[in-house]
């Protein structure tokens, strides 16, 4: 027998909480994000679903989050276990969530899943919405697609004698075994949709992004990067008028006591106002955080904007300076501007420079990477510019290839495959100036095992829930489940599965296309 998840009761101090108490006939709906307090309430999805759910008549919504290091459920609202209530909704945002999914569920008492027991448990976001099939056995319902559409029609369905037949006729609901073509739920206007302008804010803990009144100020991306899940998922590219956006914070910054804004965007300088908005903020006296940026979209004028905001760290996403991988992957820029920019920025007096970095791309030539990396830094200090200690902070990430990208087609092999390359990185750039932030290969290999995987890999994704999320674990369910005799492990796949029951508005034959492109262009 396994260590089971623990549940506890933990409200915090919390400014805008919201007080409803509800009437026994009520709706009871949970909305839980499995990850650490500090970063659940920067959640836009959790901040979004506890307001608009609770505006309702009806309806009672409560937040849970999950704590790793304790090994424990928290509720913070109500003393209330998840398994009394009628629906659990989930958001999950990367595949390494799905087994700590699982081991919430299996320590609660909701595994394995029957169709005729409450609560519903419905999960949503970008990974599930790019293929649902490795939830099949943790999850009820995989929302296809964006929340707000959905939420309205999900309590709806729960007023249902039976909801769950009804749910499998919705088109952007999916559930097992997954049947017909579903459909991605998407928001035409951004304006024109419920936005948390109020929102809780801890007293006691630091957020992941620190205080402020968080805004969605667009959604997708126009430049569909190769390796991308976002950019291609959450396609087409939007954004909110200048006129909303103002109002948002106009609003939202009289209900919070710290005059600070934190933008959450995919391609922020895509937003034609963003230049002007920030100019505003900086006249009013209001700090800012903006997102990682494009490097081609980055200029000497906001760089110092980004600075008057309050910004101290400057996050790039150059990816690789290798123009003839880099172009055709879609982060085509001008290395000489680059190196400018990150001087500029140390006369800004920016502390650091983080530099989001990608290797593994078939035919990369990791040394050529490192060394162009490496040549960039030494102008930068050679520039004369007083560069303070780790003033660089690389991020280095391998290649995971993702549903719904050209490099869907490459086996997840293909991670492992290229893990020497983390070290060149680690071995070839870490000094005084430079730290080098690298991720576990063997986690990134489980990234695209259970990104990119069918029905079957559901297995592992609960046995490793329920024995413990580690990488020992990992390794043995890889052996006693033979999880390398599956074909795709090692060759990919020709047709992914999800691809079946799937329509998300990106055509098959431009995916195959531009994967052969970058396969055979690519040095």
């Amino acid at each position: 027998m396994y260590p089971l998840v623990g549940f506890v009761c933990k409200p915090r101090r919390e400014v805008r909480k919201v007080l409803k108490k509800g009437r026994p006939s009520d709706l009871k709906i949970g909305i839980l994000t499995p990850m650490p307090y500090e970063a659940a309430v920067s959640s836009l999805f959790m901040q979004l679903a506890y307001y608009y759910l609770n505006s309702l008549e009806n309806v009672i919504a409560f937040r849970y989050v999950y704590d790793g290091e304790e090994d424990v459920v928290e509720a913070l609202d109500a003393c209330l276990n998840p398994k009394n209530l009628d629906a659990l909704l989930i958001s999950a945002s990367f595949e390494l969530d799905y087994p700590y999914i699982a081991r919430i569920l299996a320590g609660l008492g909701l595994l394995p899943r029957k169709d005729t027991v409450r609560p519903i448990v419905v999960v949503g976001g970008l990974s599930p919405t790019s293929n649902p099939l490795p939830l099949s056995k943790i999850a009820d319902v995989v929302v296809i697609g964006e929340a707000e559409p959905i939420l309205d029609k999900l309590i709806d369905l729960l007023g249902h004698s039976n909801p769950l037949s009804k749910m499998r006729e919705e088109e952007n609901l999916m559930t097992f075994p997954p049947e017909g073509l579903k459909r991605k739920a998407l928001v035409r206007d951004l304006d024109n949709v419920f936005f948390p302008i109020t929102q809780t804010h801890p007293l006691d803990e630091e957020p992941a992004y620190g205080h402020g009144l968080r805004i969605e100020i667009s959604r997708g991306c126009r430049r569909f990067c190769a390796f991308c899940l976002e950019g291609h998922v959450s396609a087409p590219f939007r954004y909110r008028s200048l006129s909303r956006v103002e109002d948002i914070i106009s609003k939202g910054l009289e209900l919070i006591p710290l005059k600070r804004v934190i933008f959450y965007s995919l391609s922020f300088f895509d937003v034609p106002y963003a230049e002007t908005l920030l100019e505003k903020l900086v006249s009013e006296g209001v700090e800012f955080s903006v997102p990682s940026l494009r490097p081609d979209y980055l200029t000497e004028k906001r760089v110092e904007l980004i600075a008057r905001g309050g910004q101290r760290t400057l996050t790039i996403a150059p990816e690789i300076l290798i123009p003839e991988i880099s172009c055709p992957i879609g982060k085509c820029f001008n290395i000489e501007s680059l190196r400018e920019l990150l001087i500029h920025s140390a006369l800004t007096g920016f502390r650091h420079v983080k530099l989001y970095l990608m290797t593994g791309f078939p035919k990369e030539d990791v040394e050529v990477s490192v060394n162009a990396i490496r040549k960039l830094i030494q102008e930068v200090l050679k520039a004369g510019v007083r560069i303070p200690p780790n003033f660089f902070r690389l991020s280095v990430n391998l290649l995971v290839p993702k549903p719904w990208t050209p490099f869907q087609y490459l086996p997840p092999q293909h991670v492992k495959q290229r893990e020497s390359n983390l070290r060149l990185f680690q071995k070839n750039l870490r000094s005084k100036c430079v730290e080098v932030e690298t991720h576990s290969a063997d986690w990134l290999f489980a990234q695209a095992l259970i990104g990119l995987g069918d029905t079957r890999i559901s297995n592992l994704v609960v046995e490793l829930g329920v024995r413990g999320v580690t990488l020992g674990n990992l390794k043995r369910l890889i052996r006693e489940l033979k999880i390398d005799e599956l074909r795709y492990v090692k060759e990919g796949w020709e047709e992914p599965p999800w691809m079946k029951y799937l329509d998300l508005g990106i055509n098959p034959k431009y995916l195959e296309t531009r994967y052969r492109i970058l396969v055979s262009n690519t040095n």
